[in-house]
C-alpha cells in the first residue's frame, strides 16, 4: 500500500503495477481521510502480517516541521496521519511500525516537536 502519496515515478509505477500494491493518493487523503483509511485497512485485512512504513516527509511541513523536505507544504496534518496510524495499528494482522526521514534539526521546538510526536505514537500503539 503506498498511503498519501504526491507523486509517482515511472520505475515506481513500474514496481507498483508489477507487485499490485494499493495506492492512496495525497489527494484522496487530503479531502476524507477517514474514507482513504478505510480502503487501507480494507486492502490490507487480506494480508496475515501487516507493516507500516511512516515517511515524516508525507506531512505537511508547515503544519509539522519535522520532516527531512522542507517544501513539503501540501501534504498530510499530523491529526490525519495519527488517524490512520491508529486505525492501521489496531489490524489484528499488525506486525511493526518503521518511521524515517525524521530531522529534528528543521523543528522550530525540537522538544515540543517530538514530544508531539510522541503523543501521535502512543496513542497510535495502544
Amino acid at each position: 500500500l503506498y498511503f498519501g502519496v504526491e507523486s509517482i515515478t515511472p520505475p515506481e509505477a513500474a514496481v507498483i503495477r508489477d507487485n499490485a500494491i494499493k495506492v492512496i493518493s495525497r489527494e484522496e487523503a487530503l479531502s476524507d481521510i477517514e474514507a482513504a483509511t478505510a480502503r487501507a485497512a480494507a486492502w490490507a485485512a487480506r494480508f496475515d502480517c501487516v507493516l507500516i512504513h511512516f515517511d515524516v516527509d508525507a506531512l505537511s511541513f508547515i503544519d509539522f516541521p519535522i520532516a527531512e523536505n522542507v517544501r513539503r507544504c501540501d501534504g498530510l496534518k499530523l491529526e490525519d496521519a495519527a488517524f490512520a496510524l491508529k486505525q492501521l495499528t489496531a489490524l489484528p494482522q499488525w506486525r511493526g511500525l518503521t518511521i524515517t526521514e525524521v530531522n529534528p534539526a528543521h523543528a522550530p521546538d525540537e522538544s515540543a516537536a517530538f514530544a508531539r510526536l510522541n503523543e501521535v505514537l502512543a496513542d497510535a500503539l495502544g
